[in-house]
């Protein structure tokens, strides 16, 4: 037993209560390479395959268990070792260390000296070998410990455990950035939106300057001209002043229409397409009730709540009117038809009639309803046949 220690110093030993009465005796486990001492009232046994050279005995300080939220922790299986490095996670911030210096001259008179770096500002010093922590921020510490014995010999060199506590997901550089990067993309988002209210805003303006110009200004000269020359010729040519009296009740009725349909495509309550289809059917009955032609007008009933842009819903409108006009004045139809239905992602107006129109389709009223077509990306069709004329629109669905 004394050789065993002379050899083994510096190791804990574990005592076991006996019997009073026991005799003392020392066994030697083959298989464990544990040595059993047997002493009066206890029975101390020590791990014989431990050597000199290992770094605990070199030392002669051991971290001998660490908890992790009240609960042991390993390192990878094994007891956290002089040197190691301990990985947790954010939530794992409660530490309680204990260590232990392998001698046993008076071992309650040992004393321990220890400093977390990055959180103790100096040195613990304690007979108490533990050191206890709670609420570690996330970071790298690293743990120095260093012992005395009984006769106050420190230790040469302190023991290391470097304690790294990840950063929680939202801390992490990857996750700031991402977050950084989707409000750059937000912000930009809002700006661009901002910019093209504000585009829409001028362009609208720009339109409705540009309607006003095209529709009334041209008639308002033709108008200011006629009145004029009709005053000139009231007394000399009556006949004459009295047709142009009647272009100008003409003209005038129809800048009231054209500055009808431009405030009705502004407002934004008339978005939708059955508003369009209410206005079609107010203009067939003003346009075509009083010559006994009798229309229909029928529309998807998906179409209904479909939202169609100002530019969209004003040229359709428009071209819709003028291909009525022309039934009324040229055609000679008694019925007319018309039908708004969707087509492949495309919304399709369809007119026809069992009339015949008056000339070629290319004049100068067929050219503004393709021009108008073209303006919101569609095309127009004017289809004669020997029971009467269609006229089909097709646009793309926005």
């Amino acid at each position: 037993y004394k050789e065993a220690q002379n050899t083994f110093t510096n190791y804990s030993f574990t005592s076991y209560p006996l019997d009073n009465t026991a005799e003392p005796y020392m066994y030697l486990s083959p298989q464990s390479g544990n040595m059993y001492v047997g002493q009066v009232n206890a029975i101390r046994f020590f791990n014989t395959n431990i050597s000199k050279t290992d770094n605990r005995t070199k030392a002669g300080l051991v971290f001998s268990e660490i908890e992790v939220l009240n609960k042991p922790f390993y390192n990878q299986g094994r007891l956290i070792t002089d040197g190691d490095i301990l990985k947790l996670n954010s939530g794992q911030n409660m530490l309680n260390i204990e260590f232990a210096l392998l001698n046993y001259t008076n071992a309650t008179d040992h004393t321990y000296s220890w400093i977390l770096q990055g959180w103790d500002n100096e040195w613990i010093t304690s007979q108490n070998n533990m050191a206890a922590y709670i609420n570690l921020r996330p970071g790298t510490y690293i743990l120095l410990v260093k012992a005395a014995n009984s006769q106050g010999q420190w230790t040469e060199k302190p023991i290391q455990l470097t304690i790294v506590i990840s950063y929680p997901v939202y801390q992490t550089w990857w996750f700031i950035l991402l977050c950084s990067l989707a409000l750059s993309s937000i912000v930009y988002w809002l700006i661009n939106l901002r910019f093209r209210y504000f585009k829409e805003k001028f362009q609208l303006r720009n339109k409705i300057a540009a309607d006003l110009h095209d529709e009334i200004g041209s008639t308002l000269t033709s108008i200011n001209i006629l009145s004029n020359v009709s005053q000139q010729a009231m007394e000399q040519h009556p006949q004459q002043a009295k047709g142009m009296l009647q272009q100008i009740s003409d003209q005038s009725k129809t800048i009231q229409q054209n500055m009808s349909d431009i405030v009705w495509s502004i407002r934004p309550d008339n978005e939708k397409v059955e508003d369009l289809v209410t206005r079609m059917r107010e203009y067939a009955a003003q346009t075509l009730e009083h010559l006994n032609i009798d229309a229909t007008i029928e529309a998807d009933e998906e179409l209904g709540t479909k939202i169609l842009p100002m530019q969209h819903r004003k040229e359709l409108l428009l071209i819709y009117k003028e291909a009525i006009n022309n039934i009324a004045k040229h055609a000679g139809a008694t019925i007319v038809s018309v039908t708004l239905k969707i087509e492949s992602k495309n919304i399709q107006l369809t007119i026809t009639d069992n009339g015949k129109w008056k000339g070629e389709t290319t004049g100068t009223g067929t050219r503004s309803m393709q021009a108008r077509a073209g303006a919101i990306g569609g095309n127009l069709k004017i289809v004669p046949s020997a029971t009467g004329t269609e006229v089909l629109v097709i646009i793309p669905v926005p």
